[in-house]
């Protein structure tokens, strides 16, 4: 525990005991000023000075408090004070001692924090197990003491206790589960669940019951028990037709709930006074019966709507912009595409947005789902995050874990989620069902409307702020392999909308419109698309349609005719460059060369596609035949060789990210140290393993070196400051030894301020002023160095991104995938790195990856992760030269 963590459990316990012990209403203005210190150095309890203060407020105020409630006090009370009470200040003075004792500003504190269970159990709360068949059967087994009727008992033997914790008189337990028929749910122990007085809840079907439940939400009236009568109707019609004959996205059976019902009507509430009942009627109902389901059960529904809730109308359109916040961004959106299937998405998004409801997109991969996230954050002025889940998530991905500071302290470093929370930015948990099902779970608070987060290591439990919002992605898991079946109770919780595949005719659309091509050619890149997906991989069967190409694959080719001509003869050479390069079966090359040339009318030449390289470039200052550096000199560019560089160099000019898969021995780095020499530009490589680790790639904190260097520079700063003519006006002893530096830098703080108040007089320039306080910026930045035991160093790929140079992985399929995922966001447009600081790529950063499998075998793809077929997309295939 650190020191802030620390303090704020002691007030919290100190503001509870006073509360229960004496008057709050004559103590107002005490509890008042505290509750105002604590907010206030709520962030400054880490340095000594501001926990001292503390410490002593309350050890001054807990003497006193002990002193009023002794029997032989002065003070009179209309009834005792119970032995509970006593004992608690008892065992909060101990508490306060041992805290003194041990200093936690200057140290970290390791001790046994009492649960939520076992503080109601002594304190005889209420207490909610909530799904409580997710817990682990070991863990329940802990509590079994507890149901022992009302003299029930537990020890705490994990922290050396041989004393029991009695129940309190008042103590109540509860618990709730889902049957044991849904993923990841599972049947209690029978020695657990015999213990427990059960009853299982059924789902409400009366009409009494139902019309009930949304009279809470519609005045009473006689035009409003029609609306209610109707709004029964068709809950019990939904709930039918979902077991009959509808599905969703995924092509599973929808789920309907009284959440589903509630938040309809909640919606209902809200937005009838700005869109009219009828709008808003519609609006909430199709938000949460409609979004999820697959076309043809949408209109199903939708007809349901219609006619059992509208009387057979349907509501005017209203425009996006009404639905979200005013914008407090300049309103920049980029070259994104509002087609109709888009603006209908945003729509779904834009109502569930009005309520702050987490919201799950599911659709096939490269349907947009992120970036219509993305778009909408955009365009509102929010925050855009986002966590990119794999098989391995952890909490701590989410939550944050501790870490050591400079000074060799750990700090607890919060998460991207909980940062999020905290600050209202938009997150995105990408590849939802990726991760696993426990991992999740542990979310359940924050999707409810309760919308907190808690925090264990920090015993914090967080309010979401007003402006956060949950967004999740996922593809359908009965369509996609390593995809998990979320449980209907999980995915209830948030509001699902199903992102179709991009229609033929809006692709078209899109890319004339993104990326700025003639609506002919764009026609014929969808009709190129189209017939390959006619046609299956053999090395790649269970992609599917998706095997020969993604719509990603399609804008990434439309983009190149920027920058390379857009003939037909230009589109059909870059269609085979990114399409078939990357495949190993000639026979699959030919197919794709076929539909090239059938599409776009020309005939290519596979043999001279790459001829271009065999003479010097001087647009891009290309070597031809060697490189520009020691040991490349005798590198003989053969045809294979020729090709594979003018593949690379062609990624390097459309700063596209390369994954190099070949057998040992084909000339993968040395490809790539030959366009390094020829660019003039640094090749840095890092060479994975099974063991790497995210800090390998981007960097951490590591032990303070070359302090020698530190003594030297800051005696040579010393020497410089005393030369200064502004040194000659002020007779002090400044030290050059670093051990002084404290008093140095004041020394150095008050000859400066003098000479600001004397600058006229003494003759002294401004620019002799601006030196003074860079030297003193200077030594202090030395100073600090010098203290600290770890300094942040950046890894390869930071280094690479900061100054433009080539970044080489090699075997990539060696390293896990959590760590690949931390490199998601550099391979997308926007080329960004989010670690404790954001960075932005230098415009030469290229990303080398290659991968070696032997023998032709396909083992590498044992290791193919969510980042490798990803990567597969901008994939260059190596032969081996005969």
């Amino acid at each position: 525990m650190d020191a802030q963590s620390v303090y704020l459990s002691l007030y919290k316990e100190f503001k509870e005991l006073f509360t229960k012990t004496f008057s709050v209403k004559n103590n107002g203005g005490f509890i008042t000023y505290l509750h105002e210190y604590i907010e206030s150095h709520r962030k400054k309890f880490l340095i000594d000075k501001n926990g001292e203060d503390l410490l002593k407020g309350l050890q001054i105020a807990v003497g006193k408090s002990v002193k009023l409630i002794q029997p032989g006090s002065s003070k009179r009370r209309k009834r005792p004070l119970e032995e509970q009470i006593i004992q608690s200040w008892e065992r909060f003075c101990i508490k306060l001692h041992n805290v003194c004792q041990s200093n936690p500003s200057s140290t970290m504190m390791f001790s046994f924090v009492e649960g939520s269970f076992v503080t109601a159990l002594r304190k005889g709360e209420w207490i909610l197990l909530d799904e409580v068949n997710l817990a682990p059967p070991e863990t329940l087994q802990r509590i079994v003491g507890v149901l022992e009727g009302e003299h029930g008992v537990l020890c705490l033997a994990e922290r050396g206790d041989t004393d029991y914790i009695h129940r309190h008189p008042n103590f109540r337990i509860f618990a709730c589960m889902n049957p044991a028929t849904d993923a990841g749910k599972r049947d209690l122990p029978f020695s657990l669940r015999s213990r427990f007085t059960e009853y299982f809840v059924d789902d409400v079907l009366n009409d009494e019951d139902l019309s009930l439940f949304i009279s809470q939400f519609i005045s009473s009236g006689y035009m409003d028990q029609q609306l209610v009568n109707k709004i029964v109707s068709f809950y019990k019609e939904a709930k039918k037709e979902s077991e009959e004959r509808l599905q969703d996205g995924a092509n599973q059976k929808p789920q309907y709930s009284l959440r589903s019902l509630y938040r309809a009507l909640e919606y209902m509430l809200k937005a009838e006074r700005k869109f009219g009942l009828q709008k808003a009627l519609y609006d909430g109902f199709n938000m949460f019966f409609v979004s999820l389901l697959d076309g043809s059960s949408a209109e199903i529904m939708r007809q349901k709507i219609s006619s059992l809730l509208l009387g057979g109308h349907m509501p005017p359109h209203v425009h996006l912009s009404r639905y979200l916040e005013k914008s407090k961004s300049d309103g920049s959106s980029g070259n994104y595409v509002q087609t109709k299937s888009v603006q209908e998405h945003l729509g779904n998004l834009a109502r569930a947005v009005l309520m702050r409801y987490p919201i799950l997109l599911q659709g096939p991969t490269s349907s947009g789902k992120t970036s219509l996230v993305r778009y909408l954050a955009a365009i509102t002025g929010h925050d855009f995050v986002r966590i990119n889940n794999h098989e391995h998530t952890d909490l701590q991905e989410y939550l944050g874990s501790y870490i050591t500071d400079t000074t060799g302290k750990l700090v607890f470093n919060e998460g991207v989620l909980v940062k999020a929370v905290r600050n209202g930015h938009w997150i995105v948990l990408d590849e939802l069902n990726l991760a696993p099902s426990d991992v999740l779970e542990a979310l359940n608070r924050l999707l409810d409307d309760n919308r907190e987060l808690f925090v264990p290591e920090l015993q914090e439990r967080i309010q979401a702020h007003p402006n956060f919002m949950l967004f999740a992605t996922q593809n359908p898991p009965t369509l996609y392999g390593g995809r998990k079946m979320l449980s209907r109770a999980f995915r209830n919780r948030f509001v699902e909308i199903h992102v179709g595949e991009i229609p033929d005719n809006e692709l078209s659309k899109i890319l004339e419109d993104r990326c700025k091509i003639y609506v002919g050619h764009a026609e014929k890149m969808v009709e190129v698309m189209k017939d390959l997906r006619l046609h299956r991989q053999s090395s790649r069967v269970f992609a599917g349609k998706h095997g020969f190409i993604t719509p990603r694959d399609l804008f990434r080719w439309a983009d190149r005719t920027q920058r390379f001509g857009n003939s037909n003869e230009d589109l059909a050479k870059d269609g085979y460059y990114l399409l078939a390069e990357r495949l190993r079966d000639e026979d699959e090359k030919s197919v794709v060369q076929e539909i090239l040339e059938k599409y776009f009318r020309v005939k290519l030449n596979i043999k001279s596609l790459y001829e271009q390289i065999s003479c010097r470039d001087n647009s891009s200052n290309l070597l031809v035949g060697f490189g520009g550096s020691d040991g490349l000199e005798s590198v003989l560019l053969t045809k294979g060789m020729q090709r594979l560089y003018f593949l690379v160099e062609r990624c390097y000019n459309l700063r596209e990210p390369v994954l190099l898969v070949g057998e040992t021995g084909g000339g993968k780095t040395t490809v790539c140290q030959l366009l390094s020499a020829c660019l003039q530009l640094k090749l840095r490589t890092l060479n994975c393993h099974q063991y790497t680790e995210t800090s390998d790639f981007i960097g951490g904190f590591r032990p303070t070196r070359e302090r020698s260097a530190l003594i030297s520079g800051y005696k040579e700063i010393i020497e410089k400051l005393k030369k200064l003519k502004t040194c000659t006006y002020f007779h002090m002893d400044l030290s050059s030894d670093i051990n002084d530096a404290s008093s140095t830098l004041d020394l150095l703080s008050v000859m400066i301020r003098k000479c600001k108040e004397v600058q006229v007089c003494l003759d002294i320039s401004r620019e002799e002023l601006k030196d003074l306080e860079q030297i003193k910026c200077d030594l202090n930045g030395l100073h600090q160095k010098w203290q600290s035991i770890f300094v942040w160093q950046d890894g390869p790929l930071v280094e690479a991104m900061r100054d433009g140079d080539l970044f080489l992985v090699d075997e990539i399929s060696l390293a896990d995938d959590s760590v690949l995922e931390r490199l998601n966001s550099v391979l997308e447009p926007e080329r960004m790195l989010v670690s404790s600081i954001s960075v932005l790529p230098h415009s030469n950063l290229l990303l080398l990856f290659y991968l070696t499998f032997f023998c032709g075998c396909s083992l590498w793809l044992k290791k193919e992760g969510p980042i490798l077929r990803r990567l597969l997309h901008i994939q260059i295939f190596l032969f081996l030269q005969q």
